[in-house]
């Protein structure tokens, strides 16, 4: 008798449950902003690779903030005549990868 009395009341929590979940965009954008906070940890991670830090030969990423990064990085993608490996590694990216790298790095910095 208690487990059926259960499978009767089962579906009328899950029905209260769900009555005061979060709103469906609210959990969407939640996702969305994980799913971007990878992409630009991923893509800034090759960054690394040259701007390792004091020493390398290659300037330091260290302590610019986002828009001094996204700049830079915008930049390198629009200049014609630029022929460097930034360059061409900066063409390779959307302005919204640029905008993403930019901030993650910058937020990195500051909280260094």
């Amino acid at each position: 008798m208690f487990a059926r009395s259960c499978l009767l009341v089962a579906p009328l929590l899950l029905a209260v449950a769900c009555q005061r979940a979060p709103v469906l965009s609210s959990i969407e954008q939640s996702v969305t902003d994980a799913s971007r906070l990878t992409e630009a940890a991923s893509l800034a991670a090759t960054c690394s690779g040259c701007h390792a830090g004091p020493g390398t030969g290659v300037p330091s990423l260290d302590r610019m903030d986002a828009g001094t990064l996204s700049a830079r990085l915008a930049f390198y993608k629009t200049d014609a005549d630029g022929t460097t490996v930034m360059h061409r590694i900066a063409r390779g990216y959307s302005q919204a990868q640029v905008d993403a790298i930019g901030q993650y790095l910058g937020a990195e910095s500051i909280d260094e």
